[in-house]
């Protein structure tokens, strides 16, 4: 696994970031002001949200990766999403002061995720459609299997007990008004505009 989250993480990162412009809507429109930082923020948010929903089962079930001295989460520490937030926001906010940079001051649309001035027209809403749908089901799998997951009790390296239904139920719950309520909000926000105002 920890060769393998990479990649997740750049694919959560993407889906987190493309919704932050969806949230904001900004989606069409260059990086100024505010959205300078606020994309970075709610993109930051949003990839947190993806960690929480994933972390405490592969700590304790699967033992994915091992928190040495255990957490209150299931097996994992507060101070887990406090870092990975903080690491989060520093490569979002490195990557909102590149497009603010490269995107230089015009207002065409277009510049969403760092197009020229002379780059291609607005992405059509099925784009921003599909990042809410994929961070939707970015969130589906896990919930779905716990459903049918035997009940047993895990032991994380702290030397503490957790029922697997606790943790299942637990994840459930917070995907739900995590991830799956931000990709809900993220889908209405694009279906109220009109294709020029993303």
């Amino acid at each position: 696994m920890p060769l393998a989250i990479g990649p997740f993480y750049v694919a959560a990162g993407y889906m987190s970031w493309v919704l932050a412009l969806a949230l904001l809507r900004v989606c069409n429109k260059r990086l100024r002001g505010w959205t300078t930082v606020l994309v970075p923020l709610i993109a930051g948010v949003l990839m947190v949200a993806w960690d929480v929903r994933q972390d405490p089962e592969a700590a304790t079930s699967h033992r994915e990766w091992i928190r040495e001295h255990g957490g209150g989460y299931f097996g994992v520490p507060l101070v887990n999403f406090a870092g990975w937030f903080l690491t989060v926001m520093v490569f979002f906010l490195v990557f909102a002061a590149y497009l603010r940079l490269s995107q230089g001051s015009g207002e065409d649309a277009g510049a969403a995720l760092g197009a020229g001035r002379d780059q291609a027209p607005p992405l059509p809403k099925a784009f921003w459609y599909q990042a809410a749908l994929v961070y939707f089901t970015m969130g589906l799998a896990r919930p779905l299997l716990a459903l049918a997951a035997e009940n047993k009790q895990v032991t994380d390296a702290a030397g503490h007990i957790w029922a697997t239904a606790d943790i299942y139920q637990s994840l459930i719950l917070v995907t739900v008004f995590t991830m799956w309520a931000f990709a809900l909000l993220a889908a209405v926000t694009i279906a109220r505009e009109s294709r020029g105002d993303l």
